[in-house]
C-alpha cells in the first residue's frame, strides 16, 4: 500500500468539540488516594521556600550549602516579631495537614513511613542477627574486679 494513500484515509473517529474534557480512564472513586505531605522547617522552613530564590541571587555560583548557611544567618537575625508570620504560617500549614491527613485515612488511604523511617527499619532488619542478648535475671551477679590487690581483699572480706 502506499504511504500516501493511508495519510488521506479519514479517521474513525470524530474530532472532540474543543472545550471538552476526556472521560477518567477510572472512575473517581477508584482513583488512588495520595497523601497528603507534611510540612517541615517549622517557622525557618517557610522563611527559607519565600526568601530562596533572593538568596540564591545573592550567593550566584556557590553551592547549596552557601545558600543555606546565609539563610540561616538571616532567620537568627531576625527579631522574634519578624519570625512571628513565618510561624503562624507554619502553624496554618500544620493545621491544614491534620486535617488533610485525618480526611486520607477516613477515605481508606494507608499511611505509610517516609524515607528516614524506611531506612531505619531496612537497617535493623540487617542487624536482625546481631541481636542483643537478653539478660537472664537469674543469673548472678557480677563483681567489678579491680587493679590492686588490697581491694580484692576488702572484697572478699564482704560488707
Amino acid at each position: 500500500q502506499d504511504a500516501s494513500a493511508l495519510a488521506s484515509r479519514a479517521s474513525p473517529r470524530a474530532p472532540r468539540p474543543p472545550g471538552t474534557a476526556l472521560p477518567p480512564a477510572f472512575p473517581s472513586s477508584a482513583m488512588a488516594l495520595e497523601q497528603p505531605k507534611r510540612p517541615a522547617g517549622g517557622g525557618y522552613g517557610i522563611f527559607l521556600s519565600e526568601k530562596r530564590a533572593e538568596f540564591t541571587k545573592q550567593c550566584a555560583g556557590q553551592t547549596a550549602s552557601a545558600v543555606a548557611k546565609l539563610a540561616g544567618e538571616n532567620w537568627k537575625a531576625l527579631t522574634p516579631e519578624q519570625k512571628a508570620p513565618y510561624e503562624k504560617k507554619f502553624l496554618e500549614a500544620k493545621n491544614k495537614f491534620d486535617n488533610d491527613m485525618e480526611a486520607f485515612l477516613a477515605a481508606g488511604g494507608v499511611k505509610h513511613k517516609g524515607a528516614t523511617a524506611l531506612r531505619s527499619e531496612k537497617r535493623k532488619a540487617k542487624e536482625g542477627g546481631k541481636a542483643k542478648k537478653e539478660k537472664d535475671p537469674n543469673a548472678p551477679r557480677r563483681v567489678a574486679q579491680r587493679e590492686s590487690g588490697q581491694d580484692r581483699e576488702v572484697l572478699a572480706q564482704g560488707p
